[in-house]
This record gives C-alpha cells, sequence and structure tokens, in this order.
C-alpha cells in the first residue's frame, strides 16, 4: 500500500471522481479510530493507494 498525506484530500477525492479509469476501494470517509480523512483507490498495477489528511482537534 502507498499513502499519501495532503491537506487537500477532498480536491483529491473529486479529481479522481471525475476520471472513468479509478477504482475505488473505498470511497472519502472519516475514520473512527485515527484522526483522519481519507479514501482508497486501486492503482493500474493492482496496488492500494490511500490519500488522507490529518484531521486536527476533535472535528
Amino acid at each position: 500500500m502507498l499513502s499519501i498525506v495532503t491537506k487537500e484530500v477532498n480536491a483529491w477525492y473529486e479529481r479522481f471522481k471525475t476520471d472513468k479509469r479509478t477504482t475505488f476501494i473505498k470511497h472519502i470517509y472519516n475514520n473512527e479510530h485515527a484522526p483522519i480523512r481519507a479514501f482508497l483507490v486501486r492503482d493500474p498495477g493492482g496496488y492500494t493507494v490511500e490519500v488522507f489528511q490529518w484531521l486536527e482537534g476533535d472535528d
């Protein structure tokens, strides 16, 4: 798995959504056990790519 940390997770999610080639493993979500917002896609080689951002405070 490759994890990409960004402060722009929503923008990246919208960008991936517009590309019909994208295979989502899990759509955007806030993790219940860790302070992150993330989504998961499968890359052309079959690897999982997680795009996430750290959430601040008790959002």
